[in-house]
């Protein structure tokens, strides 16, 4: 088992380190795109999105990767707002702590000026080797925006600014950018965008849709490119409780499925998502 532990060390030690990042509940069903106008706790730490003066958002979801049992990923999240400030916390688990394990913790706070909202984050990346190794630890800054006008929304963000690495003379984190927009045709139809680029990497565009089969159940679709992934996912919707189920297919490695269940408290907003008014 040592042994087995060692060769992990050295492998993660020698590959790229990946953007630190939350994943989004929803984005194997959008395509890595957010549905900014109707925000999830998860999504509002990683980028300005939809929430109330007053309002508590929590989300719980788990992932298992490719099918593959041991690739599964746990993920909480939490977000609030006050007056013009937003606050949100994500964090997430990927592997077994005993074992191996990579926890990502990402804070964001917002402050919402007219129609624009503009953020800073601070994410941190541990890695875990079981009680007789090292840990490895990053942390990293970012900065994020938004903007929304009647039926349009866009959302931008600059994460890993500083560049940090996990041990001396180690492999940079790589700086990630995202371009994300939002074209609300109703309050049961929304076409989003994505593009995404990282150090080193080809650039990612995504295409997603979500629309209402009726005010208290959603389906969503979308594809991503680099790799090729598609996806879909439903969205149930029982007072202030959401249940959500995502999936995407890669046509190498599988599918990939998603599970998460939120819940909003307080705040002014209805329920139900037909007399919603985003607020951002």
């Amino acid at each position: 088992m040592k042994q087995l532990i060692a060769v992990i060390i050295v492998a993660v030690m020698a590959m790229p380190v990946g953007a630190i990042e939350i994943s989004h509940t929803r984005a194997p069903g959008t395509g890595g795109t957010v549905w900014l106008s109707n925000s999830t706790a998860t999504s509002l730490a990683n980028l300005p999105g939809a929430i109330d003066t007053g309002e508590v958002k929590l989300e719980m979801s788990g992932a298992r990767q490719f099918e593959i049992k041991d690739l599964d990923q746990l993920s909480f999240a939490a977000a609030y707002r006050y007056h013009s400030f937003t606050v949100a916390l994500g964090l997430q688990q990927f592997g077994y702590r005993d074992f191996y394990a990579e926890r990502t913790a990402k804070l964001r706070v917002g402050y919402l000026w007219n129609d624009f909202e503009f953020g800073l984050s601070g994410s941190g990346l541990q890695y875990d080797f079981g009680a007789h190794y090292e840990q490895l630890r990053a942390a990293s800054i970012g900065f994020n925006a938004a903007w929304h006008h009647n039926k349009l929304y866009m959302a931008a963000l600059i994460d890993n600014f500083n560049r940090p690495t996990l041990y001396e003379r180690g492999p940079e984190v790589p700086l990630r950018s995202g371009l994300y927009g939002e074209y609300r045709s109703s309050h049961r139809l929304s076409t989003m965008i994505r593009l995404t680029t990282e150090t080193d990497q080809k650039a990612q565009f995504g295409l997603g849709q979500a629309f209402g089969l009726s005010d208290r159940a959603f389906v969503t679709w979308g594809f991503s490119t680099s790799p090729t992934l598609y996806g879909a996912g439903l969205e149930m919707i029982q007072g202030r409780a959401r249940f959500n189920y995502s999936a995407n297919y890669h046509t190498v490695l599988g599918f990939t499925h998603r599970f998460s269940i939120g819940f909003s408290l307080g705040g002014d907003r209805p329920s139900t998502p037909k007399s919603e008014e985003p607020v951002f």
